[in-house]
Parts: structure tokens; sequence; C-alpha cells
């Protein structure tokens, strides 16, 4: 029997408790007795402050997880395809989805850290056209989500609401109340009383109606607890062809153009030598990508973009808009300038944080961000539970409805609007873990152009107005290109059920 071990990347995330980062140990890759044509990857899987709850919002967190294989020396890295697992460890669930990785979570109710020993994934040696595994290398990923049930929920804001462009049903006079999603059935769009509706800046192509296949937050799905990290954007660079390290080189002249610290992205990559990038940076959330970096990542990885009806379901959950909320729940936030402290390390948090004010949420933002030596940017992931030291809560820590952290603030959200039909032809088809060799992502009812991709939720530069959950007032981004790379654009990968 032929075992290969190796030490590889770990991919960060955080919680809303404290730091955490999903950690792999002990990977062995070896053939399944008695049945050819298979292999298994045996693995301890562990993360801090995981949960499973019955109570309200009744949701876990997971780890999605999926792997990469390359013949020794080859600079092509390809998907490993799953089947069917064997058991589970005890205490854990594994779902592969679409055979392209496995949403691993808790059994039963539970809240502390996550252990699960001897973890076991069967990989499908037949359906990669492999029929033995000596002289590869392998490396294996995980990303921390977080599951939102499915169910009816409210689109847009209250009645006298000032956030721009906003999702309202159309009623008599002035009155633009919230749109009630009951179901994933087609959504007519227009100015009859009763219909959904919205404003827009851009008119280009504004859709009649909100197909059915458009994923609208009714259906379940999981969405990334956390913005995507730098050490997340490097892990995935590192593993192109340096054709397609060429095409996605954020440090190059269509970035940041520089390997130095900009804005708070400490990524660097040397292209004429090549080689691999790396981060000084890896907890605190990447920037300058562009559209189509977000979409080439998110096929890369086995998910696919979040919508922005998907993200006003993770900031509000079921419950009804009140006036000028942001995603934690209440329309305050914090005010102030945060100082930060041990800066881009796993420990980076606030010094001076006023958790006398618990109504009031804290978020990255003009008012909040402090100008650093790299100048302005995004905190850590995480940063406002680390920096508590009366407890946390969902305002406290920024958190959405379900847990999902920052969507208000810090980087902006990268999402599919529904103001062009080029966003409303989108359906919940995600990628299958191969990037074609041009470096272009290849789902077809992914958007084709900039007009289908808008932002929610503001950023560390933005005005508060920006950050509250109901305003659409970016949500048509009018660049000539999906290239074009922004230091404030961020994005958060989904998994559809």
């Amino acid at each position: 029997m032929v075992r290969f071990y190796l030490i590889f990347l770990l991919i960060q995330g955080w919680t809303v408790l404290c730091g955490n980062n999903i950690q792999f140990a002990n990977l062995i890759v070896e053939y399944e007795d008695g049945n050819p044509g298979s292999a298994l990857l045996t693995f301890d899987l562990s993360w801090e402050n995981s949960w499973r709850t019955t109570a309200d919002p009744a949701n876990w967190d997971a780890a999605w997880v999926f792997a990469k294989y390359r013949t020794q020396g080859d600079t092509v890295w390809h998907h490993i395809l799953l089947s069917s697992p064997p058991a589970a460890p005890t205490g854990a669930v594994i779902d592969v989805l679409d055979n392209t990785g496995a949403m691993i979570y808790a059994t039963a109710s539970k809240s502390g850290n996550a252990s699960y020993q001897q973890t076991q994934l069967r990989w499908n040696l037949t359906a990669n056209g492999l029929e033995n595994i000596e002289g590869l290398d392998f490396r294996v990923f995980g990303v921390e989500m977080v599951y939102v049930p499915a169910g009816k929920f409210k689109l847009g804001g209250m009645n006298t609401g000032t956030e721009v462009n906003m999702f309202h049903e159309i009623a008599p006079s002035w009155k633009r109340p919230a749109y009630s999603v009951i179901s994933s059935d087609e959504i007519p769009v227009g100015n009859a009383r009763g219909q959904f509706n919205f404003g827009v800046d851009n008119p280009i192509s504004v859709p009649t109606t909100i197909p059915a296949a458009f994923p609208k937050g009714f259906r379940a799905f999981y969405a990334m607890k956390y913005e995507l990290s730098q050490q997340q954007y490097v892990d995935f660079f590192n593993t192109l062809t340096p054709s397609q390290k060429a095409l996605r080189d954020i440090t190059g002249s269509t970035g940041k153009d520089t390997d130095e610290v900009l804005n708070r992205n400490a990524i660097s990559y040397d292209d004429l030598a090549g080689g691999d990038a790396t981060t000084t940076a890896p907890h605190v959330p990447v920037g300058y990508v562009s559209i189509s970096d977000m979409l080439a990542y998110l096929d890369w990885s086995g998910l696919r973009p979040m919508t922005e009806m998907e993200f006003e379901k993770l900031c509000r959950g079921p419950n009804g808009p009140i006036f000028g909320e942001y995603a934690w729940g209440t329309d305050k936030i914090a005010n102030w300038e945060f100082t930060p402290t041990l800066l881009n390390g796993s420990g980076e948090s606030l010094v001076n944080l006023n958790i006398i004010t618990f109504d009031a949420g804290n978020a990255g933002y003009s008012a909040t961000t402090k100008l650093t030596t790299s100048g302005t940017g995004p905190l850590r992931s995480g940063i406002y539970s680390a920096s508590l030291t009366l407890g946390s809560t969902r305002v406290l820590s920024g958190a959405g409805y379900y847990g999902h952290m920052e969507l208000s603030g810090n980087q902006a959200e990268g999402v599919i609007s529904v103001s062009h039909t080029d966003g409303t032809a989108f359906e919940n088809i995600h990628g299958n873990g191969h990037l074609p060799a041009n470096g272009y992502a290849d789902v077809l009812t992914w958007p084709q152009s900039q007009h289908g991709v808008g932002t929610r939720g503001g950023h560390y530069n933005s005005s508060a107005n920006h950050l509250r959950v109901a305003d659409r007032s970016t949500v048509v981004i009018t660049d000539d290109t999906p290239d074009v790379r922004y230091a404030w654009l961020q994005f958060r990968g989904v998994r559809g059920l």
C-alpha cells in the first residue's frame, strides 16, 4: 500500500468570539482496500468556536473542504473529484456536494471547538482519469461557512427610509414597504400595486422579472462566514499556471502596482522570478481584486457568487426591517476612530472599543478606520469580537442574523445584481473546481460583463449610509470592463442547496 504524507497550507478564518483557524493535520493519501478506482484522503480536521443550535436561528457553521493534486514538478493543479464518503467521524456530518467538495459540520447541538479525527474523503480516481497516485502532490483547502435555513424574509427597508434605490413593494401614494419573498418562484418587476420594484442609477437593461432560477435567498444555502482573506487568495494564486498568474496578479500595474503594503494589502509576488506569492497579513481581507478575479476564485473553489437578495437575508434573517438598520439589526453604529494594535497578526485587535453603547454596532468605515503607515484599509476579519472584554453580542460583533461577519463595512461585498438582465440570468450553478487555461471562470449563467455585478454593505472608506442593509447606491458597477481592480472590493462565496 502506498501512502503519502505532507505538510500543506492552512486556510485561515475567524469566529464571532475569537480568532480561529481551520486546521488539517496528519494527512494520508492511500488506495482504498477492496475498492479499485478509489483512494482515501484521511486527515484530522479542527477549528475553534464551532456551533450548532436548535434555538433561533437554528443553524450551524461548517467547513467546506476540497482538494487539488498535480504531477510532481508540473505547474497544473487538478481538482480532486469525490464520491460518497466512508463513515463520518463521531459527531460529524460529511455532505459531498457535486463531487467537488465536502461540507463538514456537527451532527448535534454544540458550542465550542470542532475536532474531527481521522476524517475521510473518498477520491474517485476513475473520474479524474487516474489509475494510480504515485508521483503526485496534494493540497487540501478549507473555508468556514455558515448555514442559512430556508424560509421567507423581507427585502428593502421602511416606508420612510432614505436608503438609495432600495427594494420595495409598489403601494399607494409615496409608500415603499418592504417586499416579502415567500417562495423561490418568479417575481414580476413592475409598477402595479403589490409588484416588486427598485431604483436603478444606470438603467441600461432593467429586467421585467426575477426568474425562478435566480437565487433569491428563500431556499437554504451556505455562505462564507468571513470575507476572503489574503492567505486564501494567495493559496488560490499559488495553484495557478504561469499564464493564469499573470492574469490574476493583483500586485501588478492593473492592481495595487507594488509588492509593498498598500491600504493593508500585503500580498507580494515576483512576476519575473515566478514561484509563489506571499502575504504578511494573512488574516486581513484581500483587496485590489476585480470582478473576474472574484469569479475565477469561486469557480476554482467550487462555490458561486452571492446575490444581493441573499445578502439582505444574511443581514436580516426572517425579521422585518427597521429604520436605517445595519447588518447587526440596529440603526446605531460606532462613530469614533478605532485604534488597532498588533497589526497584521492573528491577534490584531482594537484597544478603544466603547462597549457601553450596547446598541451601536462596530464596523470599519470612514469614521472608524484609522490611517496607518500603509494607508487606510480593512481590519482583520472577526476583530470586534476578539477586542471585547465584557462578552460578545451580535451587535457588538457587528454580525449578521445568522453569524456572518463584516457584512456592513470593512470591504464591499461583491454581489450579483438584479438591476441588469446580465445579473438576473444568474442561476444556482457552482464552480466545478476547474479553472480554464485562459484563467477566466466559465460557468455559463454567471455574469459575462460588469453590469451583472455590484456591491452591497459599504467598505472602510464609505459613509455610514452605504453600510445600511437596504442601501443599493453601489449595486451597479459601471466601469467598462470586469477586469478593473478596486482596493475595497471583496467577495463571499456561497453553496446553494
